[in-house]
């Protein structure tokens, strides 16, 4: 796909798709570390058997819930991650752009985070394939995959800007846990490798250039977020955003932030005089840093 194809329901059914993934991987990973918490008490039986008979029955209820639930849960976001795996194989471009990318990014570090981050061993519960279908390097290979399908340098900057998530040390541990654990095979994992070193290096180099712009004037500054803006646009009421923020935000809220009236990107008016002003001081900080080096 072409980036002039990629339309708004394209953009909304593919953000539909990774707010479902969000929400059941969420889920499926909460339930699994219940079943793996509870398993553990009972583990230890002097501790288990000192409780009460209805705390003893509480947790049981907890536990037989929570085994119902993440069946359930990490069949649909077997389904939906495979999904999302053929959406990034046949169409990568329009996730190289700021809305989708973005969140996209924001989704696939959540989640590698977990499934191979220092809390990981939390996943781990008895009899995890024949009860739950639950095969961790498997969901692994499926989130890795996506990362690949998509290892541009424009993406990479979408994983690397992730302020949630995304650390250099959090995604070392995780290429770490890979290759200890053969998760992925020999080519794959070198890939993902280069893909994490050039994020690490767009990442320290956006510290640096932030550090550099923390004087920024005021009217460079979107109004919502209050980073700096690329693209600036005028809101009707008034307010200046960044064209990539407020995008973000009508994709699921189709109202205008500050007053709560109805509002769609064609409403949002270019400020091209801002813009250039925003541009010609970056170039000037750039300068003086090439200068000073």
């Amino acid at each position: 796909m072409r980036e002039g194809e990629c339309g708004q329901d394209f953009i909304r059914y593919s953000n539909m798709i990774i707010n479902d993934a969000t929400f059941l991987l969420d889920e499926s990973l909460a339930g699994l570390k219940k079943i793996h918490d509870i398993e553990q008490l009972m583990d230890r039986r002097t501790e288990w058997e000192t409780m009460n008979p209805e705390e003893r029955q509480r947790k049981f209820e907890a536990m037989d819930e929570a085994k119902r639930n993440v069946r359930s849960w990490l069949f649909y976001a077997n389904d939906t991650l495979e999904l999302m795996l053929n959406l990034t194989q046949d169409a990568p471009a329009p996730f190289e752009k700021n809305v989708l990318g973005e969140r996209l990014a924001s989704m696939l570090n959540h989640n590698i985070k977990q499934l191979c981050g220092k809390n990981c061993i939390e996943l781990k519960v008895k009899d995890a394939i024949s009860r739950y279908h639950w095969n961790p390097k498997e969901f692994t290979r499926q989130v890795i995959d996506i990362y690949l399908n998509i290892a541009t340098d424009k993406f990479a900057e979408f994983v690397a800007y992730d302020e949630r998530t995304y650390t250099p040390q959090m995604m070392r541990e995780v290429l770490d846990r890979i290759r200890n654990h053969q998760i992925v095979s020999g080519n794959n994992a070198e890939r993902f490798s280069n893909f994490i070193q050039k994020v690490e290096s767009l990442y320290n180099a956006k510290a640096q250039e932030d550090e550099e712009w923390d004087d920024a004037p005021e009217e460079f500054k979107d109004s919502i977020m209050c980073s700096i803006m690329e693209d600036p646009v005028q809101l009707p009421s008034g307010q200046i955003c960044d064209r990539k923020v407020i995008s973000r935000h009508l994709l699921t809220t189709p109202q205008n932030p500050f007053n709560r009236q109805p509002l769609s990107e064609s409403e949002l008016v270019d400020v091209p005089e801002l813009k250039e002003r925003i541009r010609k001081w970056k170039a000037e900080k750039r300068a003086a840093r090439m200068d000073t080096n």
